[in-house]
């Protein structure tokens, strides 16, 4: 058996104190740095804002895949910062959209106002986002714009 000083020390508490409670035992200078965005990993994908939560209010309601389909929109907007966007089902699968889902979800947002889509037979749509006003938010009701139910859609 070999003889071992450390036996002997004092054991300190995890803060940094002793156990009497007495002074720490080092104080720390260096300032602690937030990082901007704690929440984003290195390299992470994210959806760029603004987004106008006017836009959003008129959107969520107008079916179940419709905040995926939103969100989809916005995070192709957010790289070139241009209203026309090719929804291609590449950039609608993480946010967990077929593109059947996507075809009637846009079918929706164009009757709200809310986009302009141009359709070519085997070609993903041009997507284009329209400012919402706030006419086209009071006219959205349950899914259906008062025009579409106008015509007895």
């Amino acid at each position: 058996m070999s003889f071992d000083p450390r036996r002997f020390t004092r054991p300190q508490a995890i803060s940094g104190t002793s156990i009497l409670g007495d002074k720490p035992q080092h104080f720390d200078r260096t300032p602690t740095v937030v990082p901007k965005y704690p929440l984003l990993p290195k390299g992470g994908r994210f959806i760029k804002g603004p987004i106008p939560l006017e836009w959003l209010e008129v959107a969520i309601p107008l079916g179940r895949k419709a905040l995926n389909v939103a969100m989809a929109i916005w995070y192709c907007y957010g790289f070139k910062q241009e209203t026309e966007i090719k929804l291609t089902p590449t950039k609608l699968r993480p946010f967990r959209v077929t593109t059947e889902t996507a075809r009637t979800i846009l079918h929706k947002f164009e009757a709200a106002g809310l986009v302009t889509v141009d359709r070519k037979q085997g070609r993903s749509p041009l997507v284009t986002i329209k400012p919402v006003s706030i006419q086209n938010k009071e006219d959205v009701n349950d899914g259906e714009t008062t025009a579409s139910k106008r015509q007895g859609a």
